[in-house]
């Protein structure tokens, strides 16, 4: 492979997977509204289809309408589609399964002047 080609391909594919994010940061709101609550009881592996599942209807009305505002080319319409659902998926699951982040006070620390 010619360096030439191999940044080429390189660019478009930092490309599609901006595009990729952008979908699925779009599309994550809807996704979590489609979740129910008994995914706390499912495994990893379990979530990830689950939401894949539902994701995908999601994923697919951002792609569409991403590509007709920044005419994407059809043929890599369904590679964008799949990068960007696995993007989605891995985007809730992780918000899903790591715990929230809690800011405790600190009143023993206090400010100390400059000498």
């Amino acid at each position: 492979m010619t360096p030439i080609f191999s940044s080429f391909e390189h660019a478009k594919t930092c490309r599609r997977d901006a595009l990729a994010h952008d979908i699925a940061t779009r599309s994550m709101a809807t996704v979590m509204r489609r979740l129910h609550a008994d995914t706390a009881t499912m495994t990893s592996a379990e979530l990830r289809g689950y939401i894949r599942a539902r994701a995908l209807n999601a994923v697919q009305t951002e792609a569409r309408k991403l590509i007709a505002a920044r005419q994407v080319q059809l043929p890599h319409a369904d590679e964008l589609i799949a990068a960007a659902l696995e993007q989605t998926v891995h985007i809730v699951v992780q918000n899903l399964l790591s715990p929230p982040v809690i800011a405790m006070p600190a009143p023993h620390l206090s400010i100390r002047s400059a000498a």
